[in-house]
């Protein structure tokens, strides 16, 4: 009887234990309930996995798929963050940063009402920039779980440069050119972008005006006004296609060559002025021969 009862009291106490340590385990769960910053952070990784899942190749969509395509993505993103927006996080610096990412994605989602393309890719593009800062100082400073290849995509992305601006364009006039036209662009030391061109006949007529003769004086010069009158557009241009890729506007430059003697630069306009022409001997840039050097 005294050995059951023993035995009897040891098994309550080792099933009592058991209890006892379920209950504090199920006690310290509670405790240990995910803060707003942790559920954040799980929800701002979801979304970005559910993108990254998503990706397609857009390059055959028309620009009304892309922004349907485009919606759905930044979706996938606000389905999980949105109740977040009016949330005060306690660390004022993933405040600030989870509500950069938020904003990011409801400027994403608004550039996909434009309906002009250069305008959609730059809000787009605008929004994916706050968003990329934002992911990585969480990454880097409150762990944000983010897959690799999502952030080298982001660091591509970030990396972009003007240079890189130019060889694309460089390429594009190469695939498609224009007969008796020839255009090479450079980025200048201070970051303009400066359009060289090679027009058949051009160094024909800069001759013939600088010899003086009246007609040939006036022809020359309505060829400038024209290409003048052209200026702004194409700054306007580059400026909008240089946004929509992330990067900021610049000044540029043409440089209208010797069609003959390629080297040779025989007149040059900035902000919509002839500053140089050896035709009609003009020289704001006082640097006189050497640019035909």
């Amino acid at each position: 009887m005294q050995k059951r009862l023993i035995k009897n009291i040891l098994l309550f106490l080792a099933l009592f234990s058991v209890l006892t340590l379920n209950a504090c385990g199920k006690e310290s769960q509670k405790t240990k309930k995910p803060t707003q910053e942790e559920l954040f952070l799980t929800a701002v990784s979801e979304g970005l996995r559910a993108r990254s899942a998503e990706d397609r190749d857009i390059t055959n969509m028309s620009f009304e798929e892309i922004k349907t395509f485009y919606r759905q993505l930044v979706g996938y993103d606000l389905d999980r963050i949105s109740d977040y927006e009016t949330v005060t996080f306690s660390d004022e610096q993933f405040n600030k940063l989870a509500h950069d990412y938020i904003s990011g994605c409801k400027q994403q989602l608004r550039a996909t009402d434009c309906d002009n393309e250069l305008q959609m890719y730059s809000e787009w593009n605008a929004g994916l920039s706050a968003r990329i800062d934002a992911v990585t100082a969480l990454h880097n400073s409150y762990g944000l779980v983010v897959p690799q290849e999502i952030l080298d995509n982001f660091n591509e992305f970030k990396s972009y440069s003007i240079e890189d601006f130019a060889r694309e364009l460089n390429a594009a006039y190469k695939e498609t050119p224009e007969e008796g036209l020839e255009i090479a662009v450079e980025v200048g030391p201070d970051g303009t972008l400066i359009f060289k061109m090679w027009a058949d006949g051009f160094s024909s007529d800069a001759y013939w005006a600088s010899q003086g003769s009246e007609e040939s004086v006036s022809a020359y010069t309505d060829a400038l006004k024209m290409i003048i009158d052209e200026f702004a557009q194409l700054q306007d241009d580059v400026n909008q296609r240089l946004v929509a890729v992330g990067l900021p506007k610049t000044e540029i430059e043409l440089q209208l060559m010797n069609d003959v003697n390629r080297n040779n630069t025989i007149s040059v306009i900035k902000k919509g002025t002839v500053v140089y022409d050896s035709a009609l001997g003009i020289d704001m840039l006082g640097i006189g021969t050497n640019m035909n050097k």
